[in-house]
């Protein structure tokens, strides 16, 4: 009898989905991204795979992502996936269009390509690809590209063998490093007829992942296909007909059945997996003779239940199944069939288990579809088949007294196998993570230590993302630890963005028991991270600390005394001083002066204190030392700025040409970064009238912004665009949101609070809501007092609340910048930390 046709289940209905899929697959929709929601189990992937097997003359790239993989790679399996769709590898392609990863921060190559012996494997190079610090050079014309783009370029070169699909399924486990690229790619290929993309999402876990959520929802213009349960049981009982004879069914189990299922084609197979186990099936499908044994049915649908009953598994099937849970990545037959001995001699001791019993369990796991094994590489690949069966053997199979012993002899077998595992495909980088995560989870006497030593060589190489999973599990053992440790720990928070965290980290540090070198880092970060929590004055006491503690070397005091001078700004009392240090710097620019990075930091920021010609001079030395840099970004940032400066200069063509440089510099090495001019090119054509053209440069720096502070900058001239174009349903969104922003209390930063206000005055005032208008603009008035808000908000509390008038100068700058716009425009200029 062959047992894997009980639950090989016949394609049934979804007919309005497949034309859809059709449609997409043809092109014939508006976007190339299609996303596919739906709960757990309810047939998102077989729809897909049903459909897929129609299309012709594409590449197909399927990569589907487990729930059982504890370090998911996005990008390198599909990278790996997208290696065997070619005849060129990724390496190789590096090696023939790249010389070298540049590190752009101190212009020094970190590894040449071409060098003879040395050799990168594709974990070391998507270490580069991943470090925001790192450049490839590129050999024909010495270009700087990040490490997206040089995806994107493999990518390219694939497709110029032809169209491709890439289908990810489970994209919710998708890994953090790995989706800011993977949303790069979607939003570079958007309207790109050569290739489409297909995201599946299950409900139970898309809440978990905003990340995940913020993108499909906010940024890419997709097609988004919800996959529902059936309704009608009639399909359930169309997909049993075409296993079983039910003649000898009651239609009330029949129903029953439906309804315990919940319209889910998984669960179905999970309660048909539970009678084959229970002996509940007889004859076969091929001789058209499989039936339901009724007295079994009735048990199975009694219990209510539909997940896995794992007491009826024999016991080497439930080892396997251990091995698989219990290593924590998709793992190789060699390997899972070592590791199942391995576990049952040091921890359950039944009797040996041979070869061939491990492969008729196997087999027999596989036939069941509660394992899938596929080839990848010429390699047998095991994983669990389903969410829902993970999930079920994780209920079931990691006892609370188990588990510890399971991962504690895991870890014993990584430590010793570490050759053997090499030679079954498991990089260095997966050996390294597996062993850290056992010892942890296995409580190893060791743990802190090597999950110490794995969390800061992933900091070292500037995998933040990575290093935080497992500072995370150190947090109660801090104290442990030396206090340089701890230093590169709260440096690690504060590079991540994890600022409160940081605080308390470096709160922890004993600072007079650092080295002088690891002191000025210790106040320097520690300075950085006040300044991001809106700790002024204790930044300023901080970098100042860092300044006695530079030892004279020039790069670290201006560096210090350009953040505390940034930090001085956003003082009520502060601008004197913050001008005293920058004009004690940038008025004195001796030769040594004029080679530091930081001293064209510095001057970057001159348009806090000068216009007109005086800054251009200012920006114009900026861009000397960063072109003695070769920094690409830092000319980019100084161009962005100079636009603003042109356009105060009521200089518009200048501005934009200084804003679209920015753009080209920036997109080949920090594309997220383009955001700020593309927002300032935005305000270029609202002045011209031309809103629809806005709308375009908005929404596209809105797809690529990482910056909360860009986000509500956008946010707020797309809400100005949409009135002026009429489209208030769309203004409205982004009006309420900004509106409760600024209600909730949570805004303290002064700039945010007056551009929104004014904005969201001038826009309720033409919509008619003129009670609404007026409040706006009593809640920004007070914040518009001398700054370039001043004239357009004197006007608007003249109109709306006259008793509120007070206001009587328009700010120094003039021109179009303050007063000829009929909203209130809100650059971004690259002048912060």
């Amino acid at each position: 009898m062959d047992n894997t046709k009980f639950f090989n289940f016949k394609f049934v209905n979804r007919k309005l989905e497949q034309e859809k899929l059709k449609s997409f697959y043809n092109h014939e929709l508006s976007s190339n991204v299609m996303w596919l929601s739906g709960p757990s189990g309810v047939g998102k992937s077989y729809l897909i795979e049903h459909t897929l097997k129609k299309v012709s003359n594409q590449k197909i790239i399927r990569l589907d992502l487990s729930s059982a993989d504890q370090n998911i790679n996005c990008l390198k399996q599909l990278l790996s996936l997208l290696q065997e769709s070619t005849k060129m590898s990724f390496k190789d392609f590096i090696k023939n269009n790249y010389t070298s990863a540049l590190d752009i921060t101190k212009n020094v190559i970190s590894i040449f390509f071409k060098t003879k012996g040395i050799e990168v494997d594709i974990d070391g190079l998507l270490n580069f690809v991943f470090d925001k610090t790192i450049a490839f050079v590129e050999s024909e014309k010495q270009k700087h590209q990040s490490g997206f783009i040089v995806i994107q370029n493999y990518i390219n070169h694939i497709l110029s063998d032809g169209n491709m699909i890439i289908y990810i399924d489970n994209f919710t486990n998708c890994d953090s490093k790995s989706l800011e690229i993977i949303s790069e790619l979607l939003g570079s290929y958007i309207g790109n007829s050569k290739i489409c993309f297909l995201l599946t999402t299950t409900n139970e876990k898309f809440n978990e992942r905003t990340d995940i959520s913020k993108i499909l929802i906010e940024k890419i213009k997709l097609e988004h296909l919800k996959i529902n349960p059936f309704t009608n049981q009639e399909y359930f009982n169309e997909i049993l007909l075409h296993i079983f004879d039910l003649n000898h069914t009651d239609d009330e189990d029949l129903s029953a059945l439906f309804s315990a299922c919940e319209g889910s084609p998984e669960k179905l197979r999970s309660t048909l997996r539970n009678l084959y186990y229970h002996d509940g099936i007889t004859g076969s499908v091929e001789k058209n003779n499989a039936r339901i044994v009724a007295e079994k049915f009735k048990e199975i649908i009694s219990k209510k239940t539909t997940s896995l009953d794992v007491d009826k598994l024999s016991e080497v099937e439930k080892m396997i199944l251990r091995g698989i849970l219990g290593f924590g990545k998709i793992i190789n037959t060699n390997v899972l069939e070592e590791i199942t001995r391995f576990l049952n001699e040091k921890l359950f001791k039944m009797s040996e288990i041979t070869h061939i019993d491990f492969l008729m369990s196997l087999e027999k796991l596989s036939n069941t579809k509660i394992i899938n094994i596929s080839i990848e590489n010429n390699v047998k690949k095991v994983r669990i088949e389903h969410d829902l069966i993970y999930r079920a053997l994780i209920m079931r199979l990691e006892s609370p007294i188990y588990q510890p012993l399971v991962n504690f002899h895991l870890y014993n077998f990584l430590e010793t196998n570490v050759v053997f595992l090499t030679e079954n495909n498991l990089s260095n980088d997966d050996i390294s993570y597996l062993i850290a995560w056992h010892a942890f989870r296995g409580e190893v006497s060791n743990w802190e230590e090597i999950n110490l030593n794995y969390g800061l060589s992933r900091f070292q190489n500037n995998q933040f993302n990575d290093a935080i999973l497992i500072f995370d599990r150190l947090k109660a053992h801090f104290r442990n630890f030396t206090s340089e440790n701890l230093l590169e720990i709260a440096t690690c928070y504060y590079e991540n963005g994890k600022y409160a965290d940081a605080k308390d980290i470096f709160n922890f540090i004993d600072a007079e028991s650092l080295e002088i070198k690891l002191r000025y880092n210790y106040y320097y970060f520690y300075g950085k991270t006040e300044n991001m929590l809106m700790n002024k004055q204790v930044a300023i006491n901080y970098f100042q600390q860092a300044l006695n503690n530079a030892e004279g070397e020039q790069e670290k005091e201006i560096m210090s005394l350009n953040m505390k001078q940034l930090a001085l700004l956003e003082t009520p009392d502060g601008r004197e001083g913050a001008l005293k240090i920058f004009n004690d710097i940038a008025l004195n620019l001796t030769e040594e002066r004029m080679q530091s990075r930081a001293t064209g930091y510095l001057l970057r920021t001159c348009i806090n204190f000068y216009s007109g010609n005086k800054a251009i001079d200012f920006l114009e030395a900026a861009e000397k030392i960063a072109e003695l840099n070769q920094d690409s970004v830092e000319k980019a940032f100084i161009q962005n700025n100079k636009g603003f400066e042109w356009f105060k200069q009521n200089k518009s063509k200048e501005a934009c040409d200084a804003f679209n440089k920015s753009i080209e510099l920036l997109s080949p090495i920090k594309i997220h970064e383009i955001s700020y001019p593309l927002n300032n090119l935005a305000i270029c054509s609202m002045v011209k009238g031309k809103y629809a053209e806005a709308i375009k440069y908005l929404n596209k720096a809105k797809f690529w912004n990482n910056s909360r502070y860009a986000e509500l900058t956008i946010k707020t001239h797309l809400a100005v665009c949409y009135s002026q174009e009429k489209e208030y349903e769309k203004a409205g969104t982004e009006t309420d949101k900004l509106y409760e922003i600024i209600k909730s209390g949570n805004v303290i930063d002064s700039t945010i609070i007056r551009k929104i206000c004014i904005n969201l005055a001038i826009i309720n005032k033409q919509l008619g809501k003129i009670d609404l208008a007026k409040e706006c603009i009593e809640m920004g008035y007070a914040y518009a007092k001398n700054t370039s808000t001043a004239y357009r908000a004197n006007q608007l509390i003249k109109e709306l609340s006259p008793h509120f008038a007070g206001i009587n100068t328009t700010s120094e700058t003039g021109g179009t910048y303050c007063a000829e716009a009929i909203f209130e425009p809100w650059f971004i200029t690259f002048t912060h930390d």
